[in-house]
Order: C-alpha cells, then structure tokens, then sequence
C-alpha cells in the first residue's frame, strides 16, 4: 500500500476476504462508516474532520447486483452533500478471484488526480476534485466491473480526509454495496 499522501488512505478499512488473500474494506455489513484519517504518517497528526460540518455521503449504485459470469456491470459511486467544490479520496475493495476492474470513467465535473488499481489484491483508490457535488446524489466516477467466478463479492467503499474549496474538511462517510455472481447456466439477473 501507499504511504504518505496528502490526503491519506483509507488503510484502516483493509482486510482479509474470505477464503484468504489481501483486500480492502470489511465485512460487508449494511451500515455507513465515518472514517477517522490519517495523513501518511501514522501518528494522526494530520488535519482532522470537522464533525459539526455535514457530511460527504459516498455510495454505490447500484449498492447491489446479480451478474452471470462474464458479465460486466457499470457500478457508480455517488456522492451526497452541501459542497460543489471537493477533493476527497475513494478506495473500492473488491475480492479479485470473483470481481475485476476493467475501466474507471469520470464525469466531466470531476477530475481524476491519481488512480491506482491493484487487481491482484483487490483494491481501486482514487484521488477525486469534483467541482460538480451537491445536495443530490452526484456520480462522481463509475467503474466498469467483470464478472469471473460465482458467488457473492463485497464492495467496500472507504474514503479519507476531505477538503471543501474554503480549506474546510468536512467529515466523510461511506456506505458499501455487494456483487452475486451466478455460474454460467445458471439463473438470468
């Protein structure tokens, strides 16, 4: 993993997926998560949220989906909250023998400053300025996803410290989503 980045990554939401190997996130367990941060240093030194700002709301769409095997799915993350000019970074934990990352699009309001996708550990972090977030559910990336082997695969959202354009760090929190993979032959979605 990388160390050291301005705006810290979401290390603390890394875990083992079942059946062994390294991914990010945790288990998938349907509840939003408002991630402390960490500016590369580990000693959390770094700027802190301000948690009487309202929250950056970063979600999937859909948060979840049936694909047969091969198939491939556009997934969007979405992004909730009062500031239409932010930079945050994202990270997708995925489970690499089900899930791989085939493309990552952006809207034309949001630029894409770093993008590292690790498909042998099942991790996407991106480094996000949308100049075009709001009060409602904005698209802010949309990952392009395949299908390899049946069964169910968690989608760990995670995020880390975020900066408003008055300097401002408001807090972030993240919702996850899941994939179920059906075997070829299997029932249609």
């Amino acid at each position: 993993p990388r160390q050291g980045r301005a705006y810290g990554l979401p290390q603390s939401r890394r875990a083992e997926p079942q059946g062994g190997g390294t991914s990010p996130g945790v288990e998938l367990s349907g509840g939003s998560k408002a991630l402390g941060v960490d500016d590369g240093t580990g000693d959390g030194s770094g700027p802190v949220p301000d948690t009487t700002m309202a929250p950056l709301i970063l979600s999937l769409n859909p948060s979840v989906s049936t694909l047969n095997e091969g198939d491939e799915a556009v997934i969007q993350i979405l992004a909730t909250g009062p500031y239409s000019d932010i930079r945050f970074p994202v990270s997708l934990g995925f489970d690499p023998r089900r899930v791989a990352v085939e493309r990552v699009d952006a809207p034309g309001t949001v630029a894409v400053i770093d993008m590292v996708v690790d498909e042998a550990n099942g991790w996407l972090d991106l480094e996000l300025v949308s100049t075009g977030a709001g009060a409602a559910q904005t698209p802010v990336a949309s990952i392009v996803v395949r299908a390899l082997d049946d069964g169910g695969a968690a989608l760990t959202l995670a995020s880390g410290l975020a900066t408003a354009a008055d300097g401002t760090h408001p807090p972030v929190s993240t919702t996850d989503g899941a994939l179920f993979i059906v075997a070829d032959g299997g029932p249609s979605p």
